[in-house]
This record gives C-alpha cells, structure tokens and sequence, in this order.
C-alpha cells in the first residue's frame, strides 16, 4: 500500500544492529535503506514457545534483542545498568513484537529499575538501543495476600487484642 510501518535505525556511523518489531498483517514489504557503502540485512520470524524464566540477567554491547523470557502475569520488575555516553533506550515486548512497557530511554550512564505489570503469561523479548556495555535483570515478584488486620497499626492491634 506504500505505507510506512516502522522505522528501524536512523544512524550516520558504522554499526551492526537487531530488532524486533510487529508486522500487523501478511503482505509484501520493502526496506528503504539509503546508505553509503556496502550494507546487509537479515529478516528471521522466530516462533519461541519458550523462554529463560525470571530471575533472568541479559547482558549486551549494543543494540540488539535479548533472548526470549518466559513472564508470569503481574509484577516484574527490570533493574538496568548502563555504561556508556550515548542512547540507551529498552522497551519489553511480546513474542509478536507488540511494545508492552518502555523500561528506560536516557542520554547517558545511568542505574535504575522500572514496574511492569506484565498482562499475561507468556513469551517476551527487550528491544535494547545502546552504543555501550548495558544489563538488564528481569525479576518477578508474586502477589501479596493482604488482609485489613495487616493494615493495623501496632497500637490499633494491641486495642483489638486488649492488651
């Protein structure tokens, strides 16, 4: 239809780089690559039915696409650790190259962590943007059963029980 679906890199200087990204429906496609100098690409439709399971460590480089992760439905939380001077940027995405969450996108060295409800159980990767050494640590965490006598304060707990 010669519509656009996505840009991919938008880059000036040499580098080697991977992706994943959704194509919403089947069809014929074209890359508009303009480049000076020799240039090549590879387009590869993984179908993972599985995953590392969290706790999981990816490290990287460069831009790539980690290993595929297997998530339960609920909190995850992904703790990431950059090196460089440049972009870093990394978003989780579902085994169909759906974005579910943006993790970070920061211009320089940089330590943090970021909650993500993941909506389902399932397969996912982290598309990661990065000129310089980065890790990402995926952990999940269980749901909490709270009841409201949990929510007491000591001095509440000790009036109810008549101490």
């Amino acid at each position: 239809d010669g519509e656009g679906v996505q840009s991919l890199f938008n880059r000036i200087d040499k580098f080697q780089a991977d992706r994943g990204f959704e194509i919403r429906k089947a069809g014929e496609y074209v890359l508009d690559i303009q480049a000076h100098g020799r240039w090549s690409f590879t387009i590869e439709q993984p179908r993972p039915t599985s995953g590392e399971p969290a706790p999981a460590t990816i490290t990287g480089k460069r831009s790539e696409v980690s290993p595929f992760l297997a998530l339960k439905k609920g909190l995850s939380v992904f703790k990431y650790r950059y090196q460089g001077d440049g972009s870093f940027a990394a978003f989780l995405t579902d085994a169909n190259g759906r974005i579910i969450e943006q993790l970070v996108n920061t211009l320089k060295a940089t330590d943090g962590s970021t909650p993500v409800k993941v909506p389902e159980e399932g397969i996912y990767f982290i598309n990661v943007t990065a000129d310089a050494p980065w890790q990402i640590e995926a952990t999940a965490f269980p749901a909490l059963s709270i009841s409201p006598t949990n929510l007491l304060t000591a001095s509440e707990r000790r009036r109810m029980s008549g101490a």
